[in-house]
């Protein structure tokens, strides 16, 4: 063997060793990674519970108290230099239970992102978690070509309280933030980072109150000091509306609605239109251009009803977009599978694939508010994955279990 071949075998052997004695982690090989000092956070308060404090009529949010409270947890850690980005922190007054959230406030949460995007790096919107993956849906449509991040976080248990989570989800956000660029819409609630319109309230009570049905986490916190990420989910299914150099922001129009309906056995499947009979649906409220409907299973309605199948039939001659999104937490809506599916195809009903509820009426909101008058467009792009929010096929996590 000649010297060079020695010298080659003698390098790769140091390598090796190398390797061993310092292995590689996802966190230091994550072409994602930045440095905290050279980031800056905006921290937007909406209101919620984590702000709130005990009064004679129950728990409210009070100005001022969360941004107080907030830089009270970060002096009590000594560590925290250098290891958090700095940050600023925008209130909203006045302060909103997220129970009361509609179009009108997603769009205000929309307008400060889109007002300070070229001066941060990254945001955290800290939101009440009853419709918090309503907000982090529709912030997903609304932000094309997001290439920075955008964390919704809060808390089960105010911070005026001793025992409350949200000083971990508050930290693990500050965290994620400085440390990742992340180009998308997530919450971060519970030690898990969930795509933002993957993410389901599950629990009213937990602490992990949110899961992500039909798609795995994107990462979470453990005993480790910093997040682990799966960056194959981040960057090989985020959609059409996937970070393309630049910022498109579209806002929900506010006098559109969305109607949804819930199916039961042998309920009266037309009374979702508050009439005697279907033709009086556009008479009562004309500002109704789409429907959901939440179906049984993979997505079938009783299809011998005949005032459920005229009602469809007004519906798809009126131009008025119909979503099937199932009554299943898990799963997929799969419309050719049963008869009863087929009908419902067959009356012009779009498939939600394997959408959230809360995902797909953020969706069609957001296109109908996009496209106006042109149904059709919105119907095409109902069944494209615009930002991670659906799988147009069967995968593994839609047969196992998810680890909700």
């Amino acid at each position: 063997m000649d010297r060079a071949n020695v010298l080659v075998i003698v390098c790769l052997a140091v390598v090796v060793l190398l390797f061993t004695l310092h292995p590689q982690t996802l966190e230091e090989f994550n072409p994602l990674k930045t440095s905290p000092q050279d980031r800056r956070i905006l921290v937007i308060y909406t209101g919620g519970t984590i702000g709130m404090k005990h009064t004679s009529a129950g728990y409210k949010p009070v100005k001022g108290y969360f941004e107080k409270q907030l830089r009270e947890i970060l002096n009590l850690h000594a560590d925290i230099s250098g290891k958090l980005s700095p940050y600023d922190v925008i209130e909203y007054d006045p302060l909103i239970d997220s129970s009361n959230m509609t179009p009108k406030e997603w769009n205000k949460m929309i307008r400060t992102v889109q007002k300070h995007y070229d001066a941060y790096d990254g945001f955290i919107i800290v939101h009440g978690t009853d419709t918090m993956a309503y907000s982090a849906s529709a912030l997903s449509f609304a932000l094309k070509g997001l290439g920075k991040p955008v964390v919704l976080t809060g808390s089960q248990i105010p911070l005026s309280r001793v025992r409350n989570d949200g000083i971990n989800n508050l930290l693990c956000s500050l965290r994620y933030v400085s440390l990742y660029n992340v180009p998308e819409v997530v919450i971060v609630f519970g030690n898990a980072i969930l795509r933002g319109n993957r993410a389901v309230k599950i629990s009213s009570n937990r602490i992990d109150a949110f899961g992500s049905p039909n798609f795995r986490s994107i990462g979470g916190f453990g005993y480790a000091p910093d997040v682990l990420l799966d960056t194959s989910l981040i960057e090989g299914s985020q959609g059409a509306y996937a970070y393309t150099g630049g910022l498109e922001v579209t806002e929900y129009d506010e006098d559109v609605k969305v109607l949804t309906h819930m199916l039961a056995p042998g309920a009266a499947n037309t009374a979702f239109l508050s009439g005697a009979t279907p033709d009086r649906f556009l008479d009562i409220d004309p500002s109704i251009r789409g429907v959901i409907i939440r179906t049984f299973g993979i997505g079938d309605a009783p299809s011998r009803d005949p005032g459920f199948a005229k009602t469809l039939s007004l519906l798809k001659e009126k131009n008025i977009t119909v979503l099937n999104i199932s009554q299943c937490i898990e799963g997929r809506v799969d419309q050719g599978d049963y008869a009863t599916g087929s009908f419902l195809k067959s009356k012009g009903v779009v498939s939600g694939q394997d959408l959230t509820y809360e995902a797909g009426y953020c969706k069609l909101l957001f296109l109908l508010s996009l496209y106006k008058g042109n149904i059709q467009s919105v119907k095409d792009d109902l069944r494209t994955n615009l930002c991670g929010e659906l799988s147009d096929k069967l995968t593994l996590v839609d047969v196992m279990n998810p680890g909700i």
